[in-house]
């Protein structure tokens, strides 16, 4: 890494690093702007830059390659923060920190921690908000919102929650409407807390068995991998499931002619 104030492994999340890279050179250079870092890159418009920046838009691989020789990344920076654009885009942001823990195995590590205090970042009901403002018939009231959905909050209503992401800026008005704040950078959270919110989806995924079949999906499969191809196969599910949300992910649509899904992915050896 040329910017020796950076350590690119305390980020979790690649905009926050890129934003800050941006801030010290241009603290070094009054003239620095976007355009000029577009142009080191080796991009022919700053909007691919920018719009990155500006969560309206993933690093592709070309992309990133351009960034890590641009920052004159060392092959473990390279790999942490290839790391970081795929968490991010298989998360959609929001549960970037949430697909770190998995990757990073910190899943399994028990706690007493108290419900109470659990981060919005690691409630689905976070989840599933965020995923209702693209309703354009959305009511933000709690009767409305909770006939919606087939779970109901057991800690925090649903109208807490809305109002603790309102808060903190994960949505916000536009247009008179509650969207989804593309700029929301992630703040420190206790990543401790995934454990809650993974056991809510293990709950849940026993009740969607009663579920009218027609509408949901219950597959399992049992295989051997040689050891060498595990961290292939785990790519590949990851990539295949980044494909289905690119594919079926709708960005605007009536209460009426959509549902909100729950898409997971269980990967885990039976064997020891």
């Amino acid at each position: 890494m040329k910017f020796k104030e950076i350590n690119i492994f305390e980020y979790k999340d690649y905009r926050k690093l890129l934003a800050d890279i941006f801030n010290i050179e241009k603290s070094r250079n009054k003239n620095h702007t976007y355009g000029k870092w577009a142009k080191a890159i080796g991009l022919s418009s700053v909007s691919g830059l920018t719009m990155i920046l500006k969560g309206q838009r993933h690093a592709g691989k070309g992309m990133q390659e351009k960034l890590i020789a641009n920052l004159e990344l060392d092959e473990k920076e390279k790999q942490y923060f290839q790391q970081l654009v795929k968490i991010q885009k298989q998360a959609k942001d929001d549960e970037s920190l949430v697909v770190f823990l998995m990757d990073n195995g910190e899943t399994n590590k028990d706690n007493t921690l108290k419900d109470d205090n659990r981060p919005i970042q690691f409630r689905w009901e976070m989840g599933l908000l965020r995923e209702a403002t693209k309703w354009s018939n959305l009511k933000e009231d709690l009767s409305w919102l909770n006939d919606q959905s087939r779970f109901i909050p057991k800690t925090k209503s649903f109208m807490e929650v809305l109002n603790e992401m309102k808060k903190e800026e994960i949505l916000k008005y536009h247009d008179g409407a509650l969207k989804i704040n593309g700029n929301y950078q992630s703040k420190d959270i206790d990543t401790r807390y995934f454990k809650h919110l993974h056991n809510d989806f293990i709950e849940f995924s026993k009740k969607s068995y009663e579920i009218d079949f027609n509408k949901r999906s219950l597959e399992y499969r049992m295989i051997m991998i040689k050891k060498e191809d595990i961290p292939k196969a785990k790519d590949r599910l990851i990539q295949l499931l980044d494909k289905f949300a690119d594919e079926f992910d709708t960005k605007e649509a009536t209460r009426e002619e959509s549902e909100i899904y729950l898409t997971a992915l269980q990967f885990f050896p039976f064997t020891k």
